[in-house]
Parts: structure tokens; C-alpha cells; sequence
């Protein structure tokens, strides 16, 4: 394989673009502020801040994608599948779990905070999860609307994160 995976993808003849994620990095979350630990629910959350988004030309031709990533899968494995596919923030079941009304990752979140500010904290809870979308209206949209839908959920977890930063500790200088 010529390259990292990123390249090879970028370079394929199906793929439109390759945007990177606007996030390189997220707040520290203060584990003071919930009940129990939370790493799990932060690192799913840090997994989708950090996705690209890969812009493919299936939408015309879909019944094409399968065999397409069939022969990327046979020359590239589990890199290509967790770059492309598990890693592609346009992808809806790479951020679903997030809010989805069965399984939500923002709710377990959610349910373990105890922070001081319960309604602002609440506010962004509520935000992403009005911003659910099921997956026949998601699959439906082009691909420049699920980039600013993936972009927008994207900035609501960013803010919750922000939101329960650990503050830096400020000692004397005596």
C-alpha cells in the first residue's frame, strides 16, 4: 500500500474530498461534575469530534458502493473500514448512538452529571437531541446537508464538552 490511509482515500477515483474535522483536540472533561465514571460516554463523543468527512460520488450511481467497498476492504482491511466508514462523520450510524431516542450516549451522559448548572447543562442535552434525525430522512439528504448536520452536532457535543471543562487551578504566587 502506497501511503497512509488517508491518501489512499483521498485518491480514490470515487472519493469527491476529504474535509478534516474542525476539532484536533477537546476540552478535559471535570469527572467532579457526574456520578460515576464517564469515560466511555467522552470517548465516543472525542471519537466523532474528531472525524473527517469523506465525500464519496455514490449518491449518483449507489449500487456501486458495495462491490467498491468490497475491493477497498480486500486491499486495505480494517484500516480502510475504520477510516472511511466507522471514521466518516457523514456516516449516520457513526454519531446515532450520540442521540438516538433508544440508546442515547448524550442521555447516559446526561443522567450522571451533577454539576452546580443543571439547566444550562440541560440546554445542550436538549439541543442535540431535537437534533435527531432518523436514518431514511438522514440517507435521503445530499451529502453537503449531512456535513453541516454532522458539522452542527459536532458543535453542540464541542459546547457540552466546553461547558464541563475541567478549569485550570490557580495557585499563590507567594
Amino acid at each position: 500500500m502506497a501511503g497512509n490511509i488517508a491518501e489512499v482515500v483521498a485518491n480514490d477515483p470515487h472519493i469527491v474530498k476529504v474535509a478534516p474535522s474542525e476539532y484536533d483536540s477537546v476540552p478535559e472533561v471535570d469527572e467532579s461534575l457526574f456520578n460515576g465514571d464517564v469515560s466511555l460516554e467522552v470517548s465516543i463523543f472525542s471519537r466523532f469530534l474528531g472525524m473527517p468527512y469523506v465525500f464519496d460520488d455514490f449518491n449518483d450511481h449507489y449500487g456501486e458502493r458495495k462491490p467498491w467497498l468490497q475491493d477497498m476492504w480486500n486491499a486495505h482491511r480494517w484500516e480502510f473500514w475504520d477510516y472511511a466508514v466507522t471514521g466518516n462523520a457523514l456516516k449516520h450510524g457513526n454519531f446515532a448512538q450520540i442521540y438516538d431516542r433508544n440508546c442515547s450516549i448524550v442521555g447516559m451522559f446526561a443522567d450522571k452529571y451533577c454539576g452546580s448548572d443543571r439547566d444550562t447543562f440541560d440546554s445542550f442535552v436538549k439541543q442535540i437531541k431535537s437534533a435527531y434525525l432518523p436514518v431514511k430522512v438522514y440517507d435521503a439528504l445530499p451529502d453537503s446537508y449531512k456535513a453541516v448536520h454532522a458539522g452542527f452536532l459536532k458543535a453542540l457535543m464541542y459546547g457540552l464538552l466546553k461547558f464541563c471543562e475541567k478549569k485550570p487551578v490557580f495557585q499563590d504566587a507567594a
